[in-house]
Protein backbone atom coordinates (compact mmCIF):
# COMPACT_ATOMS: atom_id res chain seq x y z
CA UNK A 1 0.00 0.00 0.00
CA UNK A 2 1.64 4.01 -0.85
CA UNK A 3 2.56 5.72 2.22
CA UNK A 4 2.78 2.54 4.27
CA UNK A 5 6.32 1.95 5.00
CA UNK A 6 7.72 -2.17 4.50
CA UNK A 7 8.43 -3.28 7.89
CA UNK A 8 10.69 -6.13 6.44
CA UNK A 9 14.55 -5.92 6.82
CA UNK A 10 17.31 -7.58 5.47
CA UNK A 11 18.43 -10.50 7.12
CA UNK A 12 21.52 -10.39 8.83
CA UNK A 13 23.41 -13.02 7.81
CA UNK A 14 23.56 -15.93 10.16
CA UNK A 15 27.25 -17.27 11.84
CA UNK A 16 26.28 -21.04 10.01
CA UNK A 17 26.72 -19.13 6.81
CA UNK A 18 29.40 -17.49 7.70
CA UNK A 19 31.15 -20.55 8.67
CA UNK A 20 29.85 -22.83 5.85
CA UNK A 21 31.31 -21.59 2.81
CA UNK A 22 35.14 -21.73 4.35
CA UNK A 23 34.18 -25.39 5.49
CA UNK A 24 33.04 -25.99 2.28
CA UNK A 25 35.96 -24.39 0.68
CA UNK A 26 38.37 -26.85 2.85
CA UNK A 27 36.20 -30.44 1.84
CA UNK A 28 36.56 -29.04 -1.79
CA UNK A 29 40.33 -28.63 -1.34
CA UNK A 30 40.99 -31.63 0.17
CA UNK A 31 38.95 -33.36 -2.75
CA UNK A 32 40.76 -31.86 -5.35
CA UNK A 33 43.94 -32.27 -3.78
CA UNK A 34 43.37 -36.55 -3.53
CA UNK A 35 42.36 -35.87 -7.07
CA UNK A 36 45.33 -34.56 -8.32
CA UNK A 37 47.72 -36.95 -6.40
CA UNK A 38 45.46 -39.75 -8.40
CA UNK A 39 45.58 -38.56 -11.09
CA UNK A 40 49.71 -38.14 -11.39
CA UNK A 41 50.32 -41.22 -9.67
CA UNK A 42 48.21 -43.01 -12.11
CA UNK A 43 50.68 -44.98 -14.27
CA UNK A 44 52.71 -45.62 -11.06
CA UNK A 45 52.79 -49.17 -9.77
CA UNK A 46 50.92 -50.30 -7.10
CA UNK A 47 52.87 -50.68 -4.81
CA UNK A 48 54.50 -47.62 -5.69
CA UNK A 49 51.47 -45.92 -5.69
CA UNK A 50 50.49 -47.19 -1.72
CA UNK A 51 53.82 -46.07 -0.44
CA UNK A 52 53.42 -42.53 -2.09
CA UNK A 53 50.17 -41.90 -0.75
CA UNK A 54 51.08 -42.73 2.76
CA UNK A 55 54.01 -40.72 2.44
CA UNK A 56 54.65 -37.68 0.74
CA UNK A 57 51.00 -37.45 -0.88
CA UNK A 58 49.71 -37.69 3.01
CA UNK A 59 51.70 -34.91 3.92
CA UNK A 60 50.44 -33.03 0.92
CA UNK A 61 46.59 -33.76 2.40
CA UNK A 62 47.35 -33.04 5.68
CA UNK A 63 49.26 -29.77 4.59
CA UNK A 64 46.09 -28.61 2.08
CA UNK A 65 43.98 -29.53 5.27
CA UNK A 66 45.69 -27.74 7.69
CA UNK A 67 46.44 -24.16 5.59
CA UNK A 68 42.83 -23.99 4.37
CA UNK A 69 41.90 -24.35 8.14
CA UNK A 70 43.96 -21.22 8.99
CA UNK A 71 42.68 -19.59 5.92
CA UNK A 72 38.98 -20.17 6.69
CA UNK A 73 39.49 -19.34 10.01
CA UNK A 74 41.05 -15.90 8.87
CA UNK A 75 38.04 -15.52 6.31
CA UNK A 76 35.67 -15.93 9.23
CA UNK A 77 37.05 -13.43 11.45
CA UNK A 78 37.79 -10.78 8.70
CA UNK A 79 33.82 -10.80 7.86
CA UNK A 80 32.93 -10.73 11.19
CA UNK A 81 35.30 -7.34 11.54
CA UNK A 82 34.20 -5.72 8.82
CA UNK A 83 37.46 -6.16 7.29
CA UNK A 84 40.21 -3.51 7.92
CA UNK A 85 42.35 -0.61 6.54
CA UNK A 86 44.55 -1.53 3.86
CA UNK A 87 48.30 -0.87 5.27
CA UNK A 88 49.36 0.49 1.85
CA UNK A 89 46.66 2.96 0.84
CA UNK A 90 44.14 2.78 3.25
CA UNK A 91 41.02 1.24 1.51
CA UNK A 92 38.99 -1.27 2.72
CA UNK A 93 40.44 -4.94 2.45
CA UNK A 94 39.58 -8.58 3.90
CA UNK A 95 41.59 -11.69 4.76
CA UNK A 96 45.39 -10.10 4.55
CA UNK A 97 46.13 -6.30 5.26
CA UNK A 98 46.94 -5.33 1.79
CA UNK A 99 44.45 -4.39 -0.83
CA UNK A 100 44.06 -5.94 -4.27
CA UNK A 101 45.14 -3.03 -5.73
CA UNK A 102 48.48 -2.52 -3.69
CA UNK A 103 49.02 -5.83 -4.41
CA UNK A 104 49.34 -5.46 -8.23
CA UNK A 105 51.19 -2.14 -7.73
CA UNK A 106 53.47 -2.16 -4.95
CA UNK A 107 55.02 -5.86 -4.87
CA UNK A 108 56.22 -6.16 -8.66
CA UNK A 109 59.16 -8.47 -8.75
CA UNK A 110 61.30 -7.28 -11.07
CA UNK A 111 65.06 -8.16 -11.40
CA UNK A 112 65.90 -7.29 -14.81
CA UNK A 113 65.61 -3.42 -14.12
CA UNK A 114 66.87 -3.05 -10.52
CA UNK A 115 69.89 -1.70 -10.16
CA UNK A 116 71.19 -4.36 -7.46
CA UNK A 117 74.85 -4.63 -6.00
CA UNK A 118 75.61 -8.34 -7.22
CA UNK A 119 77.06 -9.74 -3.74
CA UNK A 120 74.67 -8.46 -0.75
CA UNK A 121 71.12 -7.62 -3.41
CA UNK A 122 70.89 -3.80 -2.02
CA UNK A 123 69.92 -1.09 -4.08
CA UNK A 124 72.50 0.77 -5.59
CA UNK A 125 72.45 4.94 -5.30
CA UNK A 126 75.25 6.34 -7.14
CA UNK A 127 77.66 3.43 -7.04
CA UNK A 128 78.32 0.20 -10.22
CA UNK A 129 77.83 -3.30 -9.70
CA UNK A 130 78.66 -3.65 -6.13
CA UNK A 131 78.11 -1.22 -2.90
CA UNK A 132 80.34 0.74 -1.09
CA UNK A 133 80.01 -2.12 1.78
CA UNK A 134 80.78 -4.63 -0.36
CA UNK A 135 83.86 -3.14 -1.60
CA UNK A 136 85.21 -2.47 1.71
CA UNK A 137 84.98 -5.65 4.66
CA UNK A 138 81.67 -6.54 3.40
CA UNK A 139 79.68 -9.50 5.11
CA UNK A 140 78.67 -11.85 1.89
CA UNK A 141 81.32 -13.19 0.59
CA UNK A 142 80.47 -17.34 0.47
CA UNK A 143 77.11 -16.53 -1.11
CA UNK A 144 77.55 -16.00 -4.96
CA UNK A 145 74.46 -13.69 -4.96
CA UNK A 146 71.48 -12.33 -2.61
CA UNK A 147 68.23 -11.40 -4.17
CA UNK A 148 65.49 -9.17 -1.60
CA UNK A 149 62.57 -8.94 -3.13
CA UNK A 150 61.64 -5.61 -1.11
CA UNK A 151 62.70 -3.12 1.12
CA UNK A 152 62.38 -3.50 4.96
CA UNK A 153 60.48 -0.56 5.77
CA UNK A 154 57.07 1.53 6.01
CA UNK A 155 54.13 -0.93 5.32
CA UNK A 156 56.30 -3.89 4.59
CA UNK A 157 58.18 -3.76 8.63
CA UNK A 158 54.60 -3.75 9.45
CA UNK A 159 53.57 -6.24 7.82
CA UNK A 160 56.52 -8.92 8.47
CA UNK A 161 55.37 -7.77 12.75
CA UNK A 162 51.85 -9.03 11.72
CA UNK A 163 52.97 -11.98 10.17
CA UNK A 164 55.59 -13.42 12.54
CA UNK A 165 54.92 -11.64 16.04
CA UNK A 166 51.17 -11.68 15.38
CA UNK A 167 50.97 -15.05 13.66
CA UNK A 168 48.80 -13.55 11.02
CA UNK A 169 49.33 -16.67 8.96
CA UNK A 170 47.00 -16.21 6.08
CA UNK A 171 49.66 -14.15 4.41
CA UNK A 172 52.23 -16.88 4.31
CA UNK A 173 50.48 -18.03 0.86
CA UNK A 174 50.23 -14.48 -0.76
CA UNK A 175 54.60 -14.17 0.17
CA UNK A 176 54.62 -17.76 -1.09
CA UNK A 177 53.33 -16.91 -4.00
CA UNK A 178 55.94 -13.43 -4.45
CA UNK A 179 58.93 -15.77 -3.85
CA UNK A 180 57.38 -18.55 -6.63
CA UNK A 181 57.60 -15.91 -8.90
CA UNK A 182 60.81 -14.80 -8.00
CA UNK A 183 62.08 -18.37 -8.42
CA UNK A 184 60.68 -19.02 -12.27
CA UNK A 185 62.66 -15.82 -13.43
CA UNK A 186 65.47 -17.06 -11.43
CA UNK A 187 65.38 -20.20 -13.36
CA UNK A 188 66.99 -18.74 -16.35
CA UNK A 189 70.11 -18.14 -14.28
CA UNK A 190 70.24 -21.01 -11.95
CA UNK A 191 69.26 -24.63 -13.25
CA UNK A 192 68.41 -27.37 -11.01
CA UNK A 193 68.70 -25.82 -7.98
CA UNK A 194 67.22 -27.13 -5.05
CA UNK A 195 65.76 -24.60 -2.15
CA UNK A 196 67.16 -24.83 1.72
CA UNK A 197 65.19 -22.80 4.25
CA UNK A 198 67.03 -20.87 6.97
CA UNK A 199 66.45 -23.31 9.99
CA UNK A 200 64.85 -21.71 13.10
CA UNK A 201 66.15 -21.41 16.84
CA UNK A 202 66.40 -24.71 18.63
CA UNK A 203 62.84 -24.72 20.66
CA UNK A 204 61.47 -22.01 18.50
CA UNK A 205 58.22 -24.11 16.79
CA UNK A 206 57.75 -26.18 19.90
CA UNK A 207 57.21 -22.89 21.73
CA UNK A 208 55.36 -20.86 19.02
CA UNK A 209 54.18 -23.70 16.90
CA UNK A 210 55.33 -22.11 13.67
CA UNK A 211 58.41 -21.11 11.79
CA UNK A 212 57.19 -18.38 9.11
CA UNK A 213 60.55 -19.62 6.73
CA UNK A 214 59.47 -23.52 7.01
CA UNK A 215 55.89 -22.55 6.49
CA UNK A 216 56.90 -20.58 3.17
CA UNK A 217 59.19 -23.17 1.97
CA UNK A 218 55.92 -25.91 2.83
CA UNK A 219 54.42 -23.55 0.33
CA UNK A 220 56.98 -23.72 -2.36
CA UNK A 221 57.18 -27.12 -2.19
CA UNK A 222 53.69 -28.36 -1.59
CA UNK A 223 51.54 -25.68 -3.66
CA UNK A 224 54.15 -24.49 -6.18
CA UNK A 225 56.04 -27.45 -6.83
CA UNK A 226 59.77 -26.68 -6.00
CA UNK A 227 62.52 -29.32 -4.85
CA UNK A 228 62.71 -28.61 -0.83
CA UNK A 229 65.78 -29.79 1.14
CA UNK A 230 66.01 -29.15 5.06
CA UNK A 231 69.24 -30.57 5.67
CA UNK A 232 70.30 -27.26 7.91
CA UNK A 233 70.05 -26.93 11.37
CA UNK A 234 71.21 -23.83 14.18
CA UNK A 235 73.32 -24.76 16.74
CA UNK A 236 73.33 -21.56 18.58
CA UNK A 237 70.22 -20.68 20.32
CA UNK A 238 70.80 -16.72 20.97
CA UNK A 239 68.10 -14.77 18.60
CA UNK A 240 70.24 -12.75 15.88
CA UNK A 241 67.90 -9.34 16.71
CA UNK A 242 69.80 -9.68 19.73
CA UNK A 243 73.23 -9.10 18.79
CA UNK A 244 74.75 -6.39 17.18
CA UNK A 245 76.33 -6.35 13.44
CA UNK A 246 79.89 -7.48 14.70
CA UNK A 247 78.72 -10.02 16.89
CA UNK A 248 76.82 -11.16 13.93
CA UNK A 249 79.65 -11.54 11.60
CA UNK A 250 81.74 -13.02 14.78
CA UNK A 251 79.20 -16.06 15.06
CA UNK A 252 78.75 -16.38 11.04
CA UNK A 253 80.80 -19.63 10.85
CA UNK A 254 79.25 -21.50 14.32
CA UNK A 255 75.51 -20.41 14.29
CA UNK A 256 74.36 -23.17 11.39
CA UNK A 257 75.52 -26.67 10.16
CA UNK A 258 74.71 -29.42 8.25
CA UNK A 259 72.29 -32.37 9.53
CA UNK A 260 74.36 -35.68 9.85
CA UNK A 261 71.73 -38.05 8.19
CA UNK A 262 72.07 -35.33 5.04
CA UNK A 263 71.35 -36.45 1.41
CA UNK A 264 73.45 -35.52 -1.03
CA UNK A 265 73.07 -32.08 -2.50
CA UNK A 266 72.77 -30.72 -5.69
CA UNK A 267 75.19 -28.36 -7.47
CA UNK A 268 72.83 -25.21 -6.95
CA UNK A 269 71.34 -24.25 -3.86
CA UNK A 270 68.59 -21.32 -3.17
CA UNK A 271 68.83 -20.67 0.50
CA UNK A 272 65.02 -18.98 1.86
CA UNK A 273 64.99 -16.53 4.66
CA UNK A 274 62.43 -14.10 5.51
CA UNK A 275 64.32 -10.58 6.30
CA UNK A 276 68.02 -9.47 5.74
CA UNK A 277 69.00 -7.71 7.90
CA UNK A 278 73.47 -7.77 7.82
CA UNK A 279 73.80 -11.21 5.60
CA UNK A 280 75.60 -12.88 8.22
CA UNK A 281 72.89 -15.40 8.82
CA UNK A 282 72.99 -16.34 4.83
CA UNK A 283 76.81 -16.42 4.50
CA UNK A 284 77.00 -18.54 7.95
CA UNK A 285 74.05 -21.35 6.01
CA UNK A 286 76.04 -20.49 2.74
CA UNK A 287 79.94 -21.61 4.94
CA UNK A 288 78.16 -24.83 5.58
CA UNK A 289 76.85 -25.98 2.60
CA UNK A 290 80.12 -25.43 0.23
CA UNK A 291 81.91 -27.21 2.97
CA UNK A 292 79.22 -29.47 2.05
CA UNK A 293 80.64 -29.83 -1.38
CA UNK A 294 77.57 -27.49 -3.12
CA UNK A 295 79.31 -25.40 -5.78
CA UNK A 296 76.69 -22.39 -6.04
CA UNK A 297 74.92 -20.66 -3.47
CA UNK A 298 72.21 -17.68 -3.84
CA UNK A 299 69.88 -16.40 -1.25
CA UNK A 300 66.20 -15.53 -2.00
CA UNK A 301 64.48 -12.97 0.71
CA UNK A 302 61.18 -11.19 1.09
CA UNK A 303 62.51 -8.46 2.75
CA UNK A 304 66.10 -6.52 3.01
CA UNK A 305 66.92 -3.46 5.87
CA UNK A 306 68.42 -0.57 4.26
CA UNK A 307 67.74 -2.67 0.99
Amino acid sequence: MSGVRSSHRPKAVSLSRLFLCPFLSTVFAIVYSLKKILKNRVKTSEFALKNTITSMNMKNVLFTIRQHSIFAGRIVLSFVSGGEKCLVCGNLTFVIPICRDCRKKRFLIDFKTANRCEKCGRHLVSERSVCMECRGEGVVHSANAVYPLFPYRLWNSELVRRWKLGGERALSPYFASLCAEALNELLALYENFSIVPVPPRPGKIKAVGWDQVEELAEFLEMRHGFSVLRVLERISVVEQKTLNRNERQASAEKSYRLLKNAPALPKTICLIDDVITTGSTIESCAIALKKSGVQTVFALSLFSVGG
